[in-house]
């Protein structure tokens, strides 16, 4: 939870790409574990 600094240095350009990365692991049915579910 300490990691809220992290997310701010994000612009919309990464947080589309995270998006689709999400996108792609929930396919191949792989749970992002570095990925807060809050971006996505």
């Amino acid at each position: 939870m300490g990691r809220g600094a992290e997310r701010t240095v994000f612009s919309a350009a990464d947080r589309a790409i995270v998006q689709r990365f999400v996108a792609i692991l929930r396919r191949t049915g792989r749970t992002p574990l570095r990925i807060p579910q809050t971006i996505a």
